[in-house]
């Protein structure tokens, strides 16, 4: 079947069975994308709700962040949709500022202050410089700070801002385990009213925070078992695993 017959089949099921109760929903369907003769992402499809941690795993060189830059919008494909709250985007989703995205690498810039990027981003008034670790650091420029801090400063930024969905892309690295907790809560306070996708390596932490957890292998995007986790590297311990995440 064509891939546009199947998301068309697909987003009709979807829209008898939604529950329109839901004030916002983020869904990914069909992407394909490629690189040379490599199939990356094959008929892919996600979705998330306010409410909602959906933590993508998979091995590096999976295509997690390539999926993270198509829903975002700064990464161009063979073939997506992109539906938010049920409606097709047709331009780039970011533009639509539903959407955060926390890349991998820095995007902040070094010559400004942390003050100065808390004004521009989430407003003078934000209750952010209240937060004993960014006030220690709040008048010093990006360029001076180091990984850690400026990681802590990007999630928080991220979590803040006015966007209901919010994807974070590795946002331990480079964190201790006493910031990865209190980074966690902040994740678990901001999906009471956004919807959350985050990925990284660190299973441990991830899975204490999710609420779900799909696997991305081979191209495909699906709900694994242990077993699944197990082989593509990951420390699951449990006897069994629907894909749901226990805290």
């Amino acid at each position: 079947m064509d891939i546009r017959i199947r998301c068309f089949v697909r987003r009709l099921f979807l829209l008898t069975k939604s529950n329109l109760s839901v004030p916002m929903q983020l869904e990914v369907d069909s992407v394909y994308k490629t690189y040379g003769d490599r199939v990356i992402l094959s008929d892919v499809y996600l979705s998330c709700i306010p409410g909602e941690i959906v933590a993508v795993m998979g091995r590096n060189g999976s295509g997690k962040s390539t999926l993270f830059q198509i829903m975002f919008g700064t990464l161009e494909c063979e073939y997506s949709s992109v539906i938010i709250n049920h409606k097709s985007i047709t331009g780039r989703a970011y533009k639509t500022g539903s959407i955060a995205y926390l890349p991998q690498v820095s995007f902040l810039p070094l010559q400004f202050t942390v003050w100065q990027i808390i004004k521009i981003m989430v407003g003078k008034n934000s209750n952010l410089i209240d937060d004993p670790f960014i006030k220690r650091i709040l008048f010093q420029k990006i360029r001076e700070l180091s990984g850690g801090e400026i990681r802590y400063l990007e999630i928080r930024l991220m979590l803040m801002s006015k966007a209901p969905f919010v994807i974070l892309d590795e946002p331990y690295r480079g964190l201790a385990p006493v910031v990865i907790e209190r980074i966690n809560q902040y994740i678990r306070e901001a999906s009471q009213t956004k919807g959350i996708i985050v990925s990284d390596h660190d299973y441990r932490s991830i899975s204490k925070v999710a609420t779900k957890i799909l696997l991305l292998d081979d191209g495909w995007l699906h709900i694994p078992d242990a077993d699944d986790l197990r082989k593509a590297g990951y420390p699951v311990t449990l006897a069994t695993f629907d894909g749901h995440a226990t805290r």
